[in-house]
């Protein structure tokens, strides 16, 4: 990958990649060293699931241990910013909220030891049932009073263990979002 990554900076400007998975990027260190020495200040990284338990609902293949190996080789660089992505299905409970709050400890702990001046923030995609998937029958949630306590309870955890919390795009775009996956 780096021959390529060479070779698109030669046409462009400055290549990054936005998001990336912590697995490939906790096996191959080296990326990250290459992309800090390219230039890259910000990382994405999508860690999907709140818990073992949703991640393996997603069928995402991301154990904890490799998403705090991830994130503790980028903490030994001179970055800016690491975003973690999730994704909200809903049907979160105390447990998985449980296991979050357990790894923010971690992150904090892991943040402290190699570097306290790096922004970490966690961002929330709503999930889309979209059609054609295996969560496509999974049962919708189209008000924001059935997603508001599931969100509250990530938010709380987020915020109470000292990052900031986004949700990706407000409850009326992910309604509609929805409807529109639903009709394709």
């Amino acid at each position: 990958i780096t021959p390529l990554f060479r070779e698109l900076n030669t046409l462009f400007f400055q290549v990054n990649f936005m998001s990336q998975r912590a697995d490939i990027l906790a096996s191959h260190p080296e990326l990250i060293s290459y992309e800090v020495s390219s230039g890259k200040k910000q990382y994405t990284l999508g860690i999907e699931g709140i818990s073992e338990r949703m991640r393996a609902y997603y069928n995402k293949n991301l154990s904890q241990e490799t998403a705090l190996s991830c994130i503790t080789q980028l903490l030994k660089q001179p970055i800016r910013e690491i975003k973690l992505f999730y994704i909200i299905s809903g049907l979160e409970t105390q447990e998985d909220n449980t296991d979050y709050k357990q790894f923010l400890a971690k992150i904090a702990s892991l943040k402290e030891t190699y570097n306290n001046g790096i922004r970490i923030l966690c961002s929330f995609g709503l999930l889309v049932r979209m059609p054609f998937t295996p969560l496509q029958f999974e049962k919708l949630l189209l008000t924001k009073e059935e997603w508001s306590p599931v969100v509250a309870m990530i938010r709380e955890t987020t915020e109470s263990a000292g990052y900031e919390f986004r949700l990706t795009y407000p409850y009326e775009e992910y309604f509609l979002s929805q409807t529109l996956a639903l009709l394709s």
